[in-house]
């Protein structure tokens, strides 16, 4: 954000959640070994609304974010770390929008399933907000 002169009216708590939601959601996107168009045009929208950021700023942080390649255990403790920063209903929102990026193509893998699964534990996601997602959700299996 300094190299390209970019001032961000948040404070850094706000920056820093705002930092570690882009970067679960880029994970998300590679998990399967690239980031689409779609994918990339909905975490950008994402982050533009839900954090209220401009558009310049929220490209910088998820050109960053999409570079860092993150293993499972950092993103456990990506989740712990953001959970730890946040009110339940914040999360409950950002899991929402994570759940929709995963389901943009309108299908759910039995792995995507365990990872929304496994963050959904992380960020201590209410079993409720867990069932509403799930139940617009078709799940495939690779012999489908």
């Amino acid at each position: 954000l300094i190299q390209q002169d970019l001032s961000v009216p948040h404070s850094k708590p706000q920056l820093q959640k705002i930092c570690l939601f882009a970067s679960i959601l880029s994970w998300f996107a590679s998990e399967d070994g690239k980031i689409t168009f779609d994918e990339e045009n909905f975490i950008l929208k994402t982050l533009t609304n839900s954090c209220d950021i401009e558009p310049r700023i929220a490209d910088c942080i998820f050109s960053l974010a999409k570079d860092v390649d993150i293993s499972e255990i950092e993103l456990r403790e990506l989740c712990i770390t953001l959970s730890d920063q946040t009110e339940s209903s914040e999360r409950e929102k950002l899991f929402t929008m994570l759940t929709k990026l995963v389901l943009l193509d309108r299908t759910l893998t039995a792995r995507e399933c365990e990872c929304l699964r496994t963050v959904a534990g992380f960020l201590r996601i209410r079993k409720g907000v867990w069932q509403k997602m799930m139940s617009h959700v078709h799940l495939i299996t690779p012999f489908s």
